[in-house]
C-alpha cells in the first residue's frame, strides 16, 4: 500500500484593486482641523457637471465639526452642498448646483457632523459650461479656490474606474 501525501495547491491571488485616482487638488479649510480634497469633476451630460470632494477633520481636532451650515447659507439648503460652484475663467461666468422639482439642491444631503478623524466623501450636480470647455475652477464653501481642474467626460471616467453616478454615503442621491 503506497500513501501520497495530498497538498492543496497554493491558493491563487487575488488581483490588486485598481489604484484610487490622484486627488485633482487639495487644500485647507477656513475650519480649524479640516482639509478638503477634490476627487473628480465629471461631465455627465452636455449640461451638467459632478462633482465629488472630500473633507476631513483631523484625528487630533477637539470636536465635530458641524456640516450642515458649513456648504450652504440659505437656512432651506441647510445640510446639503448647495453652495459649491463652478467658474468658466474665460468667460467669467459662475455655474451653480442644479435643483431638482422642488428647489432642492441636487447634492449631499443630511450632512451629520464629522468626528475627529473622520472623512466624509461629498457631492454636487451643477450646471455645465458649454462642451468645448475642459477646465474649470471649484469653488467649495470654506476653502480655497481650485484653479485650472480639468473637466472629465463621464465615459473617461468609467474607463478609469471613478464613474460611477454619484450618491450620498447612504446611498441617495
Amino acid at each position: 500500500l503506497v500513501l501520497a501525501a495530498c497538498t492543496a495547491a497554493p491558493p491563487e491571488r487575488a488581483p490588486d484593486p485598481p489604484a484610487a485616482p490622484a486627488p485633482l487638488a487639495e487644500g485647507r479649510t477656513d475650519v480649524p482641523h479640516v482639509t478638503v480634497t477634490l476627487l473628480d469633476v465629471t461631465r455627465v451630460t452636455e449640461g451638467t457637471i459632478d462633482i465629488r470632494f472630500s473633507l476631513t477633520n483631523a484625528a487630533g481636532a477637539p470636536g465635530s465639526c458641524a456640516l450642515a451650515d458649513l456648504l450652504a447659507s440659505a437656512s432651506a439648503d441647510r445640510g446639503s452642498v448647495a453652495d459649491v460652484y463652478l467658474v468658466e475663467a474665460d468667460a467669467a461666468k459662475k455655474y451653480f448646483v442644479v435643483r431638482d422639482a422642488d428647489h432642492r439642491p441636487v447634492s449631499s444631503q443630511d450632512l451629520a457632523p464629522l468626528k475627529p478623524g473622520e472623512s466624509r466623501v461629498l457631492w454636487a450636480r451643477l450646471a455645465a459650461p458649454p462642451p468645448g470647455v475642459d477646465r474649470v475652477a471649484v469653488q467649495i464653501p470654506h476653502a480655497p479656490l481650485f484653479a485650472d481642474v480639468p473637466i472629465a467626460t463621464a465615459e473617461a471616467s468609467r474607463a478609469g474606474g471613478a464613474g460611477k453616478e454619484p450618491s450620498s454615503p447612504d446611498g441617495r442621491m
